[in-house]
């Protein structure tokens, strides 16, 4: 039986309408935070900015559904922001703005399967959506903390310092030694017009795909196949879970990364 041939294409999301401010708790983050719970307990308990400790609570996930924490900042900072499953368990976490932009997502940087942001956010409000990386219910515990206070995950082991992209992802989830560039060696910045990038191979042939940008840049990317189902997963420069898709449109994958991708190296798994 002969692998399916599909085609992946990169293009520049074209974003239409400035984004709704969230002023109130009703749309907060985007409608996300509807039914969050600030990990203070109640909103003037729960400035990261201001807190003696870190913010903490323990999160229970059904069956492919997601916990939502609330907390805010009245200063500018650096915050750790961290979730662990208890027993075994695998977290995804997203980071939203007030208007539900993404911020920051993870997937296994906190080590042993936990999950791990360490970011500098602005002032505002923010959501911290934690899930199961297989839609599998687990019970787990949600942190948010400043660089001194106690992280609730051990981390990756070492320093993490611009690990070349030629070397395999931190989080294992994608091989240089398969992995192909769809900008053939130089960045696609100047190639997302008209179309995008598009590459076709079959999955045996290429299982990654990388690619990188030298600018922040707002990405549609899909996978399509008339006689199969690709599935793809988006990984940034140090290996962090950015986002995944199956069905978008039937059988076909598509990620709308509408929150501006920072400079860097990427990876996608197919």
């Amino acid at each position: 039986m002969t692998t399916p041939i599909r085609t992946l294409s990169l293009a520049a999301l074209l974003m239409g309408g400035a984004a709704l401010p969230a002023l109130a708790q009703a749309g907060l983050c985007g409608g996300v935070g509807d039914t969050g719970q600030w990990l203070g307990g109640e909103e003037t308990a729960s400035d990261i900015a201001t807190a003696a400790s870190h913010l903490e609570q323990m999160a229970l996930v059904l069956q492919n559904t997601e916990y939502v924490g609330l907390f805010s900042l009245s200063a500018a900072g650096e915050v750790r922001i961290e979730a662990q499953a208890r027993g075994t368990g695998d977290t995804v976490i997203d980071i939203r703005d007030a208007a539900g932009n993404i911020v920051g997502s993870d997937d296994d940087s906190g080590g042993n399967g936990a999950s791990r942001v360490e970011t500098y956010l602005d002032t505002g409000t923010y959501c911290l959506s934690m899930r199961s990386y297989d839609g599998a219910p687990l019970t787990g515990n949600v942190r948010v903390g400043r660089p001194e206070h106690e992280p609730l995950t051990v981390g990756l082991a070492g320093p993490i310092e611009d690990p070349p992209f030629d070397d395999p992802m931190l989080s294992g989830t994608c091989d240089s030694a398969t992995m192909r560039d769809i900008g053939e060696g130089a960045p696609i910045d100047g190639r997302l017009g008209d179309g995008g990038v598009v590459a076709t191979a079959s999955q045996s042939e290429v299982p990654y795909w990388g690619f990188s940008i030298t600018e922040p840049q707002a990405l549609t990317i899909t996978a399509e196949n008339e006689s199969a189902d690709p599935y793809i997963t988006l990984y940034g420069p140090y290996g962090e879970y950015l986002n995944e898709n199956d069905d978008f449109n039937g059988l076909n994958a598509q990620l709308d990364m509408t929150y501006p991708l920072e400079p860097g190296s990427y990876c996608l798994s197919m």
